[in-house]
């Protein structure tokens, strides 16, 4: 029986698959590419055909991770009214992650300390992240009633809270982190932001 092409699964996003599952697991230089192909089933040449280095593979991995974030805290913050129950539903989100079974740590956090400063494709996506996440706690303060630059500053200090909770979670097993993270962000926010 022929698979028709909308029945084949696609390569690359197996790869990718395969690739995000075993990096989370177990860190990017733990895995070679030889273990991602053995799991994947796809062929050397197609790996390389789509990502010419395993630095490549790691930088889209990020950027796919990325987006689900995105999306999902994009989705969690939609459904709350307030900045403030905005803010706690960014804090939630972490909190529920960090409390599920597939919580491995941060995959950027992960990728900055094994790649160092030589590979810039990981690094500039590590950076992206963070900004990101900057931008959308900077935007709800914004909305909150907090100039620009006071939001912006808030916003680095709770996405430091942040990665200090995933660090606490992780080595240390603390699995109350997140929510300490946000008691913290709360007694930093000013009254006037609701």
């Amino acid at each position: 029986m022929a698979t028709h092409p909308a029945q084949r699964p696609d390569k690359r996003q197996q790869l990718l698959d395969t690739a995000t599952r075993l990096f989370a697991e177990h860190g990017y230089q733990a895995v070679g590419v030889d273990r991602i192909l053995a799991e994947s089933g796809i062929a050397k040449a197609t790996l390389y055909k789509f990502f010419p280095a395993k630095e490549d593979l790691v930088a889209e991995v990020l950027a796919q991770r990325r987006a689900g974030i995105d999306a999902a805290l994009a989705e969690a913050v939609r459904r709350k009214r307030s900045a403030r129950t905005q803010l706690r539903a960014v804090f939630d989100w972490y909190d529920d992650w960090m409390r599920g079974e597939e919580f491995h740590g941060c995959m950027f956090m992960h990728a900055a300390a094994e790649h160092g400063s030589h590979h810039q494709a990981v690094l500039r996506a590590v950076a992206e992240q963070k900004a990101e996440l900057v931008e959308v706690i900077a935007g709800i303060l914004e909305r909150g009633g907090m100039a620009q630059s006071a939001a912006a500053g808030l916003a680095s200090t709770m996405v430091i809270l942040i990665d200090g909770a995933i660090i606490a979670r992780e080595a240390l097993g603390n699995r109350d982190a997140a929510a300490q993270a946000w008691s913290a962000a709360q007694a930093l926010l000013p009254d006037n932001v609701r």
